[in-house]
């Protein structure tokens, strides 16, 4: 649609339509950036507790105040004495997280479903809001802003052909153009590349293993030459492996910024130019829970002003450190570094490609209507994978046929597919319930 059309008509009328007032909240958070620590300190102590009178609201909080005596309006200088919140918390009753005096616009959303089973999740509008513009903030550091034409690699539901035409005629109105991730592979890209050059996306955004296959085809394709000229290629979701910066190096001749965050805490980090993984601080307190001798301990976030879930001291399951340099750009918020975040490893094609984890994200979501409950998948070679599944029927014709028409499209024909269903898929050694696991092969 171009660019003037998206930041000056569209964006603005989409925003009034809705009633989002995400342009002034970007503002707002462009002039927090650089605040001092103190006054960091300041706002963060104000949100902290107007967010913690709406926890002590909910079930789960009202109980587990009470539990261990602590009073949400003056005992705020204990906070970072609180039991830290998991997971498996919101997993057995995601209704006692809700704040049942919560009467605003309500937004819902679900977790990936990195645990193996998604967890369903309730954001107050205005927080949502707040996210978007600590995301575009970020963009801001690369010189992308509202209508910058965009490449997008992501995952897409599995079906309807009806419910992709409008996702692509969404994504046309920003400026934007869609990939399915699920589908980066040599044929495809044959095909769109044409376009992708005639559309000259000033940023590629991405799953990691989606910039990185792209790249690796720019350079297997397109030898010396840089037919894609980026200002920004921001991943996210997954750990960018080594192999993919370089070829994205080397492909888009920049190095990739990291969008590091969740469904639940939303935007917690952006990288910027000089390599710093900024925390969104004026948004949310990031801590790392009982760190060790360097540092290093497990990542603990409270999304701060999300009224309508209110999370404290919630347990993302990455590993990392705080970081107490200052960094070279200026901004002075602080710097975080991941020591281990999303370990999933990649899927290995039989044709000896990489492939997006997400895609068995999205399988899960497809078999949740025909009684999925939970799911792990085990690469134990490069042409067999192991789905183990706990389903509400011990043999579902349509749930197998699904897995294996998806499997043979992305991975390829070449990979075989062994079913077993389960009562129960219990945690790993290190007490993770991933969704997929690459055996030694």
């Amino acid at each position: 649609m171009g660019r003037a059309f998206t930041k000056y008509f569209y964006y603005p009328l989409l925003q009034k339509f809705k009633g989002h007032r995400v342009a002034a909240f970007l503002e707002e958070s462009k002039k927090r950036e650089r605040l001092s620590e103190k006054q960091l300190y300041e706002l963060q102590r104000e949100k902290l507790k107007i967010h913690l009178s709406n926890a002590s609201r909910t079930p789960f909080y009202s109980r587990l105040f009470a539990r261990i005596d602590f009073d949400a309006r003056s005992d705020i200088d204990n906070f970072p004495l609180l039991p830290v919140s998991k997971k498996i918390d919101i997993r057995q009753s995601a209704v006692d997280f809700h704040n049942p005096e919560f009467t605003g616009k309500t937004v819902y959303g679900k977790t990936s479903g990195s645990t193996g089973i998604s967890l369903s999740l309730r954001y107050d509008s205005e927080w949502e809001q707040r996210n978007q513009a600590i995301q575009l903030r970020g963009r801001s550091w690369w010189g992308i802003e509202v209508g910058s034409r965009e490449l997008v690699i992501w995952g897409r539901p599995f079906g309807s052909k009806r419910a992709e035409r409008l996702v692509d005629f969404k994504m046309a109105l920003l400026n934007r153009k869609q990939i399915n991730s699920f589908e980066v592979n040599d044929r495809r890209l044959e095909e769109l590349m044409p376009g992708l050059i005639r559309f000259n996306p000033e940023v590629i955004y991405a799953y990691s293993t989606g910039a990185g296959r792209l790249a690796e085809y720019i350079l297997e394709h397109f030898p010396g030459e840089k037919p894609l000229r980026p200002k920004a290629v921001i991943v996210t979701s997954e750990m960018l492996l080594q192999p993919q910066a370089e070829a994205i190096k080397q492909a888009f001749g920049l190095t990739a910024a990291n969008e590091y965050g969740s469904a639940e805490a939303g935007i917690m980090c952006f990288q910027c130019r000089e390599g710093g993984w900024h925390i969104s601080a004026d948004n949310l307190i990031l801590e790392i829970d009982h760190p060790d001798e360097n540092g290093e301990g497990k990542v603990v976030v409270t999304p701060l002003m999300n009224y309508a879930m209110p999370l404290v001291r919630y347990e993302i399951g990455d590993v990392g450190k705080l970081v107490q340099e200052k960094c070279a750009c200026g901004r002075t918020l602080p710097l975080f570094q991941l020591s281990q975040g999303r370990v999933e490893e990649v899927i290995v094609t039989p044709k000896g490609k990489t492939a997006c984890t997400a895609f068995f994200a999205y399988i899960g979501k497809s078999l949740t209507p025909l009684g999925l409950r939970q799911f792990r998948a085990v690469q134990k070679s490069p042409t067999l994978l192991h789905m183990q599944l706990v389903h509400a029927k011990k043999g579902d014709a349509a749930s197998e046929a699904l897995i294996r028409a998806q499997v043979r499209k992305y991975l390829g024909e070449e990979m075989t597919v062994a079913i077993e269903y389960l009562e129960e898929i219990q945690p790993d050694a290190s007490g993770k319930l991933r969704y997929f696991i690459k055996e030694d092969f």
